[in-house]
């Protein structure tokens, strides 16, 4: 696979901004340095050397950076839209995906050479160095809940699931979730629900495909998919795939089918002009077609469908996590009793949103403590507030960090309410967490990683 490159704005928050910098108008190529330095402190005496307290560093990273605007003047556009967004942040994050999955580290823009855009179709060809804040961690989502469930009988049971998940690629085509934009034959095709969240359009008479017209931006190998269904035996689906004006392949699907992801994979020359359409060849008598989600993506593997660089939203990207932890504790109503996670080393920094008890009056604190290996605590963030609120979120990371509660339509300040005496360090130890007097705590931890 080609290494993956994205820069988030705000990582943890709901303005974050993604950048592909893989596949997108501006790009970034050949880092200079993704390695560690390990500084040791030796005392030599005679030959004699005493090795001291050693060090991991990460040196700065430089990029060569590109555009591939159409025009002089979106390449100045999209590259000053770009360096103004970053450098309004005291950090951003780089998300970096190779063969052994997704990491993440926090930078900050150091430099960013500017020449005249003189390239073709007046591209930017440039250096940017960025220094490291945090490198490397991995980003996992974890979710703890108690889920009332009178079915469940017996003994009081927990369950926990981690999965991974293919991290999808960004869809190169606009307009696919919702069928927006110029659409061929889009007045002959009518809406019909949705399917995965994204919308439906069907039609009950043969050919007319509906389709959009995509240039391809480089050299390269690029896999087209969609989802399609067909009812009736005079649909004869079939699926033109048209290159330049030429029909390069006409697929067969036949009739009467329940809803599939088709899809296909060719090698593509950069102007070319594409087209793939699904339609019935048939009658259609009595007959119906259905399509959704286009996607064109780079390489030549299907993943899960997504919008464009353009259109993607931080939800998009944290529904395909690298991992995702969920716990479930049914039938218990102390779920302080069993609300514990078990925890390994490395966790440097975590956001979370914390749902405090309903059923639970008087309470003297709510939030999470921490216990090491031999159940003692050594920190806690626990909050005291003469009205409970509604949910609370916080952020533990010291380059970004706060504590809101919502109560009703107001947004207050939680800093005050941190119980201080035993909230000791932000570095989370090996051992267990516990929820204190909360029925939901959602959390997105840092976990550090020294190489990738």
């Amino acid at each position: 696979m080609v290494r993956q490159y994205r820069i988030h704005t705000d990582l943890d928050g709901s303005n974050n901004k993604i950048y592909d910098m893989t596949n997108g108008l501006i790009r970034f190529y050949q880092p200079s340095d993704l390695g560690i330095i390990n500084s040791t402190n030796i005392w030599q005496s005679q030959g004699i050397g005493v090795m001291g307290n050693n060090n991991i560093s990460h040196p700065d990273i430089d990029f060569k950076f590109e555009t591939f605007g159409n025009s002089l003047e979106e390449n100045y556009r999209i590259f000053n839209e770009f360096i103004n967004s970053i450098i309004k942040q005291k950090y951003i994050t780089l998300e970096y995906t190779n063969e052994i999955g997704t990491f993440y580290a926090d930078i900050q823009l150091s430099k960013i050479t500017k020449t005249e855009g003189y390239g073709f179709d007046g591209q930017f060809s440039e250096t940017i160095s960025f220094i490291p804040v945090n490198m490397w961690y991995v980003y996992e989502q974890l979710k703890f809940s108690k889920v009332q469930n009178g079915e469940i009988g017996g003994n009081t049971k927990i369950y926990g699931n981690k999965e991974t998940t293919i991290y999808p690629n960004l869809n190169l085509l606009d307009g696919t979730k919702d069928f927006s934009g110029i659409w061929n034959n889009s007045s002959l095709w009518t809406d019909d629900g949705t399917y995965n969240g994204l919308n439906v359009r069907k039609r009950t008479e043969s050919q007319k495909g509906t389709y959009k017209i995509w240039t391809v931006p480089s050299d390269g190998t690029y896999t087209f998919s969609c989802y399609v269904k067909s009812t009736g035996n005079n649909a004869k689906v079939h699926g033109a795939f048209i290159v330049n004006g030429k029909r390069e392949t006409d697929r067969t699907f036949g009739d009467n089918f329940d809803w599939k992801r088709d899809s296909i994979t060719r090698t593509l020359n950069a102007g070319d002009s594409i087209t793939y359409s699904y339609e019935m060849a048939g009658s259609a008598v009595d007959s119906t077609i259905w399509v959704a989600g286009y996607k064109i993506e780079s390489g030549s593997t299907t993943t899960p469908y997504m919008p464009s660089s353009s259109e993607v939203q931080p939800s998009d990207y944290r529904n395909y996590g690298s991992y995702k932890y969920d716990y479930n504790y049914f039938g218990e109503d102390n779920i302080e009793r069993f609300s514990k996670w078990k925890i390994d080393d490395g966790i440097f920094s975590f956001t979370a949103r914390m749902t405090p008890s309903q059923n639970v009056e008087n309470m003297s604190g709510y939030g999470v403590r921490f216990l090491d290996e031999q159940f003692n605590e050594y920190t806690a963030l626990i909050f005291g507030n003469t009205t409970k609120p509604d949910s609370i979120q916080f952020n533990t990371d010291v380059n970004d960090e706060y504590y809101q509660a919502q109560i009703g339509t107001s947004t207050i300040n939680m800093f005050s309410a941190l119980n201080y005496q035993r909230f000791r360090t932000r570095f989370i130890q090996k051992g267990t967490m516990k929820l204190v007097n909360v029925d939901v705590v959602e959390m997105n931890v840092k976990r550090k990683v020294e190489f990738v």
